[in-house]
């Protein structure tokens, strides 16, 4: 058989609990959502901000009498930032501070965390970022009004009504065209929320998630799987990569979802805009209570096939595809009732139709394996392919058409019944476990507890029952209770690999070992699981039969947490537990919290608050450590609380005690402390401003002298002297020259007037540089009309080559711009040759101890300057030579010119030309 594994998640109900006004909510109207870091969750929307813990809203007051509209909220380490009609808003830490005028509020703008520190926050015109409580940057959106922002490390997207955008310092640049409501970082890519539904992008290009819905938020569980709200719906990322979708059909009330978050327990919250703020306890688990042609309340048998899952029925035979569709399955034209399914060992369906018999499904065909006269309820197979049938009275068999018969001593109840690896079936018949096999009958023991119902499961050899509240193991001295369920009566048992799974009237319970136990208290809806009913595993899924229809639970599911409250048992000093009105040290400042001995509590998720004397509760803290420095000498009342994760604050504990006078108290120790501290500060202000001054002065010389001196040398040059890296003694390098003169200049010497012959110098030798820059190289020198640059000194360049040869492609056509935009109606023209050589040189500063000059030596640049003169005899504008293009790692489009001798060189070498316009 294939591997079973659901591709996609099943449809079906979630687990949703509402909260309105009626918990404190400024309307139900829900239009903004935010964790703070005190735990406490922020709801935002029509008449203002309320923080929830889980049990009530608590209004954070803004402006008195007119608490306006907020549409967004936002947490930036620990900040948490409310964006309003009356400005933008730090609502906590801390007292609400307005930190934007309304002029500049936009309630639906977007507002995002920025790579720089604060946060963005749109008007209409431009992005301020905001940050430590001022305005601290203003940024043009050039006529753009972003409903969304994110900043990805400094680059800027914006979303807005009309679409997506990147803003730069001279613009917008556009990225799709419909509506993008919110922005969520995906590896090197984007999720956005679009009008059409949720998008990815990624390097430019955009592929659709998940589409049909109109996409206004984006958040990720703790997992990192994404979750957003769609139009009336919720849609999440499953472990898969896939997405599912949960409307009003699977248990969302009817209603618009404005913003979707996930707190720190994996809980979604979701705002509304009619029915306040949601809570989706379990979207890993489904209910199936609807399907067309099947009835789903009236399941007998569940059977894992080919990737999905076979439901058998009273009314017929259903079929879940690997995809998660559940559809009638007719074969033959059929309508089967179905007592049981069961698996042969070739991969085939048994279907055991009752008193009609087995039949075996292979996937293509249907045919009769057993014909019976008396009513059947369970059917399983040997490893040897050998099928047995349970039926009221006796236990059959059939292998190669031979069917043997084996006499029960009296009827056994349905689905009751285990087959061990022998081969042999248990089964109990009144208050007797009974074990059928070849020789016959077996009486094993007494029904566990005496009972006549007992549901029976086979897990690593061994027999289990469970027997009203208790679950039981077989062994040697009889049956022995493992242990009591305190879930109601056992209804179904089945072992799922390791693992026995059971049912009671209204529970699900994992047995092993890490038991669990799912019911209405964990996250489950309303239900009962039917008596007998069949339980199996679909991939991660575990299925179970109910009175709603068909159950699907996730194997790994989070139940939905109840807050659990916390409570300070005690505070001590060191080791010392103060019981109430005991005198403390002078010291005694630092104080730690406790819990109860026999909390269950996770410390590291309880939050405090403490009151001083009738004063102001403090902000919430995580540490268990209380530090009260300053108490003024006499009786003081301490009140604590604590709560744990989103909880409500538990009971307050009281604690008294004294203090003593404190030595830092004293006036005159006061005024030491503060005069040395003012001396200090002068001193260290003074020697500070010395050295500013200094360094700023040594700066701006460097600065000036590099300014000047660059305007002799290359700039290359200049930073590597002013770096003191260049060598008097130079240093072996390998590079490429390029060397390129003026054809004919003694001719334009002669034709043309001093000033119109500079003038035309210069242009070119302007425009030649420029290319040669452009390219990255160094132009070392001008002997007249002639260039002499390096490519690979002094900084190195693996790909010398290829850039020297670029730059003499730029240079031809500067070249025709150039001849073009001078030509003069004396017919004077400029045409040029280039010659380009690779090899070894020595690199470095050269000439007298007072005037130095960074230059490169070698025969290199004597062949260079050879091959430069051959432009004319030759008559193409750019010649290489072989080692030049030995060294080419880009393409280039060369034309052989055969073998050339060179003044002073013993060998001919090897020419290679590049045609292009502009030159001789």
């Amino acid at each position: 058989m294939a591997t079973i594994a659901l591709a996609a998640p099943p449809p079906g109900r979630v687990v949703v609990a509402r909260f309105g006004p009626e918990v404190g909510l400024p309307s139900a109207q829900v239009r903004a959502l935010a964790m703070g870091a005190d735990g406490l969750l922020y709801v935002g929307g029509e008449g203002g901000v309320c923080r929830f813990d889980g049990a009530r809203c608590e209004a954070v007051p803004l402006i008195p009498g007119a608490e306006p509209l907020t549409q967004r909220l936002v947490n930036v380490q620990g900040v948490v930032y409310a964006q309003t009609r009356a400005g933008l808003w730090q609502i906590a830490p801390g007292a609400p501070k307005q930190l934007t005028t309304s002029g500049e509020a936009r309630p639906n703008a977007g507002i995002s965390p920025a790579a720089a520190g604060g946060v963005w926050v749109a008007t209409g015109v431009e992005l301020l970022r905001v940050q430590d409580g001022a305005v601290v940057e203003r940024r043009d959106t050039f006529g753009v009004e972003p409903w969304a922002v994110l900043d990805r490390g400094g680059t800027l997207y914006l979303g807005t009504s009309d679409g997506a955008w990147t803003l730069g310092d001279e613009g917008v640049t556009p990225l799709a065209n419909l509506g993008v409501r919110a922005f969520l970082e995906d590896g090197e890519g984007l999720l956005v929320a679009r009008e059409d539904g949720v998008w990815r992008l990624l390097h430019g290009a955009w592929t659709l998630v998940r589409g049909g819905c109109y996409a206004t938020d984006l958040t990720r569980r703790p997992d990192g799987r994404a979750v957003a709200s769609c139009g009336s719906g919720l849609v999440w990322e499953e472990a898969s990569g896939e997405w599912s979708l949960a409307t009003p059909k699977e248990g969302l009330p009817a209603s618009i979802l404005t913003r979707a978050l996930v707190d720190q327990d994996g809980l979604i919250w979701a705002g509304t805009l009619e029915h306040g703020l949601l809570r989706i306890d379990q979207t890993d688990l489904r209910l199936w209570d609807d399907a067309t042609g099947i009835n789903l309340r009236h399941v007998t048998s569940l059977l894992p096939y080919n990737g999905g899952l076979m439901v058998g029925t009273r009314g017929g035979l259903g079929w879940v595809s690997p995809e998660g569709v559940l559809q009638p399955l007719r074969l033959n034209d059929e309508v089967l009732e179905v007592r049981h399914l069961a698996s042969a060992p070739d991969g085939a369906v048994l279907i055991l139709r009752g008193r009609e018999g087995v039949l075996r499904w292979d996937g293509e065909t249907l045919t009769e394996l057993l014909a019976l006269d008396e009513d059947a309820s369970w059917v399983g197979a040997r490893p040897d392919g050998e099928v047995v049938v349970l039926t009221d009275r006796a236990m059959v068999r059939a292998h190669h058409g031979v069917v043997r018969r084996v006499e029960l001593p009296g009827r056994a109840l349905e689905h009751l019944a285990a087959l061990d690896e022998a081969g042999a079936v248990y089964v109990i018949i009144e208050d007797k476990l009974i074990r059928v096999h070849d020789e016959g009958v077996t009486v094993v023991a007494q029904s566990p507890g005496r009972c006549s119902y007992a549901p029976l499961a086979m897990r690593g050899g061994r027999l289990y029952a469970g027997c009203g509240d208790t679950f039981y193991l077989l062994d040697g001295a009889g049956w022995r209770a493992v242990q009591p369920l305190e879930a109601g009566s056992i209804s179904s048992m089945e072992s799922l690999g390791e693992t026995l799974w059971v049912t009671t009237t209204s529970a699900l319970i994992q047995l092993g070992p890490s038991p669990r136990r799912l019911s209405i208290d964990d996250g489950l809806p309303f239900l009962s699981f039917v008596l007998g009913g069949p339980i199996t595993r679909v991939g991660d899924w575990i299925v179970a039969s109910t009175d709603s229809g068909l159950l699907f639970l996730r194997d790994a599911p989070r139940p939905a947490p109840r807050p659990l409250v916390a409570r300070v048992a005690s505070l001590h000093v060191g080791d010392r537990r103060l019981p109430g009105w005991e005198a403390l040290g002078p010291d005694d400042t630092l104080l730690r919290l406790r819990l109860g001995v026999d909390s269950v509590i996770d410390p590291r998720r309880v939050r405090y608050r403490f009151r001083l004397d009738d004063g102001d509760w403090s902000a919430e803290f995580s540490e268990d450590l209380l530090h009260l420095p300053g108490l003024s000498p006499g009786a003081h009342r301490l009140e604590l609380q604590a709560r744990l994760g989103g909880g409500p604050m538990g009971e307050t504990t009281t604690i008294r005690f004294t203090s003593p006078p404190r030595w830092h108290q004293r006036r005159d120790v006061q005024a030491l402390a503060a005069l040395s501290l003012a001396l200090l500060l002068a001193f260290t202000w003074r020697e500070r401003t010395r050295r500013l001054t200094e360094e700023l002065r040594r700066l701006n010389e460097q600065e000036a002298f590099r300014e000047v001196f660059g305007r002799f040398v290359t700039p290359q040059v200049a930073d590597e002297a002013l770096a003191g890296r260049l060598s008097r003694q130079g240093e072996r390098r390998e590079v490429t020259i390029l060397i390129a003169d003026l054809q004919g200049f003694t001719g334009l010497a002669e034709r043309l007037d001093p000033p119109d012959l500079v003038e035309l110098l210069n242009h070119w030798l302007t425009e030649m540089v420029t290319e040669i820059e452009a390219e990255g190289g160094m132009v070392n020198k001008f002997v007249g009309d002639e260039i002499v640059a390096i490519f690979g000194a002094p900084l190195p360049q693996p790909d010398h080559a290829d850039r020297a040869l670029a730059a003499a492609t730029r240079m031809l056509a500067a070249g025709e711009r150039l001849r073009a935009s001078l030509r003069r109606p004396d017919g004077v023209e400029l045409r040029f040759g280039v010659g380009l050589n690779s090899g070894e040189v020595i690199a470095g500063c050269v000439g007298a101890e007072r005037r130095l000059e960074y230059t490169v030596i070698g025969d290199t640049v004597n062949v260079a300057a050879r091959v430069q003169a051959l432009t004319r005899s030759v008559g193409k504008p750019v010649l290489i030579t072989e080692a030049t293009r030995a060294r080419l790692t880009a393409p280039a489009v060369l034309s052989p010119e055969g073998e050339h001798s060179l003044r002073g060189h013993r060998q001919n070498i090897v020419l290679w030309s590049l045609s292009g316009p502009g030159a001789a």
